[in-house]
């Protein structure tokens, strides 16, 4: 029947220990093993089930090479050693007593062993964090079949499990011990390979001018270390946003065997992509009296979120067909274009030329004008004129109303007035009429 042995509370598992072939076919399983965290010299470890590659490790004089694993080398010794000559054989070449940290690890080690027909009895070795306990998987029991020994090993020692030819379990403390025993070895494979950097985001990154500055950051992965234990380090240049131009941030970034990554760089261009606004000075659509002083330049104002808005409103382009010196009506259009080559959106103005000036009418002749009563009477007449229409045609234009009559004595009242073109109408002028005897 076979059987699992569960280690509870162990920290560090140092090897394996089976034995193939027996007639009670009684061996170690695949899963007997529990994930540990540190290896033999406290050092972190990372725990990760990479395939198992097919690359025989490197021969050692006194060790049978078995297939690498995981970034480490795997041996067997061929001699028998106690646990502290173990201790002393493993360091003396930079290995140490095998760390079974994975079930697909202890898979490859147990498969090559297999493989190999090794019926040798190997040390299992294990170190406590607290009173440490064997039992079978199913939950029944671990007992020493070694008659009068002590079950468990004492917390915080380190010991090894041997397992004997009859079947039966032994634990033994480590340091001191006679008992002699075939070890595994695992000799970890130096990291010379670099970290690589990925940024995130995009690079260049864009940012507009007189915003706040916001880190993408970067990632990085390792052959061994796991990304969440690489830490990128960023250092920005130069850094300022409120200027037009470009700054750099250097990504970096180290694994646990202080190999350095290839330094990563991001740009940042500082632009300003933000269009001026006009803005018109004033109404619109904008009415001046014809013929008064007109300027297309005064009609708007530019603001900007870079440029001086002063230098700005300077640079405002104008086309314009607005004639002050014609009624109708005009337009004026506006635009202006920054020092980045931004193009406002251009504002068009509508100008109304009108002529709401009056006329002006002028007596010709006196006024009172004296008629001999029974005389006839001659109208004298009158003169306008206009800021915009010709005087002549204006003259033309002028209408009059008399009640006049020299048959009869008296004061009479003769009303002149005149409509521009433009609908402007005078104000009336009289013209007193006198009509008496001689």
């Amino acid at each position: 029947m076979n059987k699992k042995i569960t280690l509870v509370f162990v920290s560090f598992l140092f090897a394996i220990s089976t034995t193939f072939g027996n007639n009670d076919n009684f061996f170690f399983e695949n899963d007997i093993f529990t994930v540990v965290k540190n290896d033999f010299k406290s050092n972190q470890k990372t725990v990760s089930d990479f395939a198992a590659v097919t690359t025989t490790s490197p021969i050692i004089s006194g060790f049978s090479s078995l297939e690498q694993y995981n970034n480490s080398s795997y041996y067997i010794s061929d001699i028998a050693y106690t646990w502290d000559d173990a201790i002393i054989a493993t360091n003396a070449v930079g290995g140490h007593l095998a760390v079974i940290t994975t079930t697909a690890e202890n898979d490859h080690i147990f498969a090559q062993m297999q493989a190999q027909g090794n019926q040798d009895n190997l040390l299992i070795g294990a170190f406590e964090s607290s009173e440490g306990i064997f039992e079978w998987v199913n939950g029944e029991p671990y007992t020493n079949n070694i008659g009068g020994a002590v079950d468990n090993i004492p917390a915080g020692l380190n010991s090894f499990i041997v397992r004997n030819d009859n079947g039966g379990w032994m634990d033994y403390f480590g340091p001191g011990s006679s008992v002699t025993i075939k070890i595994i070895m695992e000799v970890p494979i130096p990291d010379t390979i670099k970290p690589v950097i990925t940024l995130s985001g995009a690079n260049p990154q864009i940012i507009e001018v007189g915003t706040n500055y916001t880190e993408l950051g970067a990632t990085a992965t390792d052959n061994v270390d796991a990304a969440n234990t690489l830490l990128v380090v960023s250092t920005v240049n130069n850094q300022d946003t409120g200027v037009v131009g470009s700054f750099t941030v250097d990504y970096t970034v180290s694994d646990v065997a202080t190999n350095a990554a290839i330094i990563v760089t991001r740009t940042v261009n500082v632009v300003d992509v933000t269009k001026p606004v006009i803005t018109l000075a004033g109404s619109n659509p904008q009415t001046i009296e014809v013929f008064s002083v007109y300027d297309d330049l005064t009609g708007a104002i530019a603001t900007d979120n870079y440029d001086d808005n002063v230098a700005l409103t300077a640079n405002i382009q104008v086309i314009s067909n607005v004639n002050s010196s014609l009624v109708g009506t005009y337009t004026a259009t506006y635009n202006v274009v920054d020092s980045e080559s931004n193009v406002a959106d251009e504002i068009t103005k509508t100008v109304h030329v009108v002529d709401t000036t009056l006329p002006e009418i002028f007596l010709v002749g006196l006024n009172p004008q004296i008629v001999e009563i029974g005389k006839g009477y001659n109208e004298l007449g009158a003169t306008a004129t206009d800021n915009y229409d010709p005087d002549s045609a204006l003259i033309s234009n002028i209408t009059n109303t008399s009640n006049v009559n020299t048959a009869t004595a008296g004061s009479y009242l003769v009303s002149y007035n005149v409509t521009d073109a433009n609908s402007n109408t005078a104000i009336t002028v009289e013209r007193i009429v006198i009509v008496k005897s001689n």
